[in-house]
């Protein structure tokens, strides 16, 4: 992983974690992210949220 990755996840971390504080018990959070970095994401995601909480992985293909 880059420098520019680890920034933008550093940058995502703090807005999640106000995303925390803000939600009530029964919030959701929902990410778009590429197939690149989804997994980065999603140990961030538990970290902050508890992999307890997680639900479902949503995909869809684009079309061009």
């Amino acid at each position: 992983m880059g420098t520019w990755d680890t920034f933008l996840l550093i940058l995502l971390r703090d807005r999640l974690l106000l995303a925390r504080d803000l939600l009530n018990e029964s919030g959701s959070c929902f990410v778009q992210i590429s197939d690149e970095n989804v997994h980065h994401v999603r140990e961030l995601m538990d970290e902050i949220f508890k992999g307890e909480n997680f639900i479902s992985l949503i995909t869809f293909k684009k079309s061009v």
